[in-house]
């Protein structure tokens, strides 16, 4: 074997060792989505109309997801952040997820204070009305009659 084949061949297994750690990472990182959702690939496969098959081999490392498989995953888990799933980049949720979580607690905490508003003028409303006595109008209502 010539010096030129020797690293090719180094060069190949160098790169199928890069290969099967990359799919074995996307395998696991799918594998944690799905447990963090509650589903596994049975599930999955029978929700999108996938064969449980493509997803065993995904979740394995043995096989790269197809475009197809990639975006019906994304239906089933819509947070998922594909950089972070594929490239390994980022953050396994994307980040609108925050910005809705932040927008929630703060729709929330506008809704706590009208309600204390509301409930703070209802209190003066009674202390009002049990102050002045009689309400004058239906007394001069009455008095009519």
């Amino acid at each position: 074997m010539g010096k030129r084949s020797k690293i090719d061949q180094h060069q190949t297994e160098l790169f199928q060792q890069q290969r099967e750690a990359i799919l074995k990472q996307i395998g696991g990182k799918l594998e944690e989505q799905f447990e963090k959702k509650n589903v596994n690939a049975n599930m999955v496969a029978t929700a999108t109309r996938m064969k449980p098959e493509t997803l065993y081999k995904i979740r394995d490392g043995l096989q790269f997801p197809a475009c197809e498989t990639i975006i019906k995953i994304k239906q089933i888990i819509p947070e998922l952040n594909l950089n972070w799933w594929l490239f390994n980049q980022g953050e396994p949720n994307l980040q609108m997820s925050n910005i809705l979580l932040q927008e929630n607690e703060r729709l929330r905490k506008q809704v706590q204070a009208y309600q204390q508003v509301i409930q703070d003028a209802q209190q003066l409303f009674t202390k009002v009305n049990l102050s002045e006595g009689p309400n004058p109008i239906k007394s001069a209502e009455q008095s009519q009659s």
